[in-house]
């Protein structure tokens, strides 16, 4: 096997690890605490992409305009197990998800494999669906009647969702 198809095993494991670790605290309940899925504030929810914010302050494009679908993300459960899911910009896909103590770790996506129209969508695609799963911080607020939902990656890249 090549090396950095390795790493990249590595790398899958280390995030599996994490997230079942992560999972193993937010299922233990506490005495008096609420079921699961209250405990869970993006659960049922969905949410769009309306700004991405690379390292250094620049924005990177987002599709626009009246035929422009939006990259969407959100959240059910299915047979008790947390789901994201969404639009990527030319596929819909799926993940599993663990959100314990403010932290928000999706696993890696599965999509459906149509084609783009461009290779700029295409790129786009592939860095939202890689930005999913290396999520550093994420926070949850409330501005002005609106609820935001925020995610930093391990690279510096700013998602902003809404609600």
């Amino acid at each position: 096997m090549h090396r950095s198809s390795w790493r990249s095993l590595a790398g899958s494991a280390t995030l599996s690890l994490a997230v079942l670790a992560l999972a193993g605290c937010a299922a233990q309940p506490r005495a008096g605490a609420p079921a699961a899925s209250q405990e869970d504030p993006l659960v049922q929810t969905e949410w769009r992409l309306t700004q991405w914010t690379l390292p250094g302050g620049a924005a990177r494009l987002l599709p626009r305009g009246p035929q422009a679908r939006p990259l969407t993300l959100a959240f059910s459960r299915e047979g008790g197990e947390p789901r994201a899911s969404g639009f990527a910009g030319c596929n819909r896909y799926t993940a599993g998800y663990v959100y314990a103590h403010g932290l928000l770790i999706v696993q890696a996506p599965v999509s459906t494999r149509m084609a783009c129209l461009s290779p700029e969508l295409s790129r786009l695609e592939g860095d939202y669906l890689q930005a999913l799963t290396r999520i550093a911080s994420s926070t949850l607020d409330a501005q002005s009647g609106q609820r935001y939902l925020t995610v930093t990656t391990t690279g510096g890249d700013t998602l902003r969702f809404e609600r």
